[in-house]
């Protein structure tokens, strides 16, 4: 099967990377929303920081489920990129500004962009 999306004034063939992601955004979901593959995963690393910078006393559901990383069926995607051990090939974090069109920084492995 193929896929295909306006570009301007041209239709492209999408790949399947590209298609998942436009399924997704068409279902008004994203990656870091979806339910993880993965249910063990452990949070130490995390809680320290979120202890040490926002003053709680430990990492609650409560809390996981307040920034988005426990769903009703489980851990989301967004909790496996922030557990202890994940396995992910590689993190890319953007800093965006006042739109997802304005970036004011990027960093992806050891590297730190600004723009």
């Amino acid at each position: 099967m193929k896929a295909y999306r306006r570009n301007d004034s041209a239709t492209v063939e999408v790949d399947r990377f590209e298609y998942g992601r436009l399924t997704l955004e068409g279902s008004n979901v994203t990656f870091d929303a979806l339910t993880s593959a993965r249910q063990d995963l452990s949070f130490h690393t995390l809680e320290h920081k979120c202890v040490e910078h926002l003053g709680i006393s430990e990492l609650t559901p409560d809390i996981m489920r307040t920034l988005r990383l426990l769903g009703k069926d489980g851990y989301t995607n967004a909790a496996a990129i922030l557990a202890d051990k994940n396995d992910f090939p590689g993190i890319d974090c953007v800093r965006f500004g006042d739109t997802e069109d304005v970036i004011l920084g990027s960093r992806g492995g050891d590297k730190y962009i600004r723009n």
